[in-house]
């Protein structure tokens, strides 16, 4: 027997309901994930000698890419071929 008069088996067993009782159980936390900024679209204005072409190797990096400005605008632009001085372009995301 221990203090109290107690056994070792009902120590042990009091140990057990004791820690059972400061138990909290915790959901595990969720994983953050860094929020990517969403692309904006940016605007360019044509300047003197442009041609979708060429705005497309300045901003993408190659002029393969002048369709997606031409798509992005066609609402103002009829010809991909006759851009104007002046003219604003949306210019997508890459």
């Amino acid at each position: 027997m221990l203090d109290a008069g107690l056994t070792a088996d009902e120590v042990t067993a009091l140990k057990a309901n004791l820690a059972k009782d400061y138990t909290v159980e915790t959901e595990a936390p969720a994983e953050e994930t860094p929020e990517e900024p969403v692309p904006q679209a940016q605007t360019y204005t044509v300047e003197a000698g442009d041609c979708l072409w060429n705005i497309a190797y300045e901003v993408y990096g190659t002029g393969t890419r002048w369709t997606v400005i031409y798509e992005a605008n066609r609402d103002t632009i009829r010809d991909p071929g006759m851009i104007h001085i002046g003219q604003v372009l949306t210019i997508p995301a890459a």
